[in-house]
């Protein structure tokens, strides 16, 4: 009933935070969101890439605008070229 769906989106939850200092606030963050909008029922294409943009946002919003520092994927940004590479670790 509704105490395994609150259980399951706990443990999405869990997830999510083991998730943020292996892939970084970004990538956990665009992965959860569009993730618990389809697993809530919005699956058609509008939802995802409102979700996608919606967890972007975010992102920005404490990334830059709140200039709260967060988890980053170093591993993967530095796999870019190097000034973007720069970027991404400064900004998301």
């Amino acid at each position: 009933g509704q105490w395994a769906r609150a259980l399951e989106f706990i443990g999405y939850f869990a997830l999510y935070t083991l998730s943020v200092p292996v892939l970084g606030y970004l990538l956990s963050t665009m992965i959860l969101l569009p993730f618990l909008t389809f697993r809530l029922g919005y699956r058609s294409w509008y939802w995802l890439r409102v979700s996608g943009l919606v967890a972007f946002a975010i992102v920005l919003l404490f990334r830059t605008a709140l200039q709260i520092k967060t988890p980053v994927n170093i591993w993967l940004y530095n796999q870019l070229p190097d000034a973007v590479g720069i970027f991404m670790k400064t900004w998301f």
